[in-house]
């Protein structure tokens, strides 16, 4: 027997807002996104979003020095870009998170 209880419908829920309010905190690498079999594509794109928009804010604060790292040297130029290909995978064409 394998049918899914409201309280497991309630977990879902739970854990895709979760996932989409902080996607760093929730997934190791956005190959974890990707892989997400309950997700549709434009939901696997808001949360690579969000994750984008996260390494683009704290790339900011380290140039303007916010961070306790060295100005400009937050290690999130490999992440950003792997954000950025798991977007272009799912066939994201839009600005880069951040851009106006």
């Amino acid at each position: 027997m394998n049918e899914r209880t409201p309280s497991d419908c309630a977990t879902a829920t739970t854990d895709r807002d979760r996932a989409l309010a902080a996607p760093e905190s929730y997934f190791r690498h956005p190959s974890e996104v990707l892989a997400l079999p309950d997700c549709t594509n434009d939901e696997k794109i808001a949360i690579l979003l969000n994750w984008q928009r996260a390494l683009v804010q704290l790339q900011a604060a380290s140039e303007e020095n916010m961070l306790r790292d060295e100005p400009g040297n937050s290690n999130v130029g490999e992440p950003l870009a792997e954000v950025t290909r798991a977007l272009t995978e799912l066939g994201h064409r839009g600005d880069p998170a951040g851009a106006t």
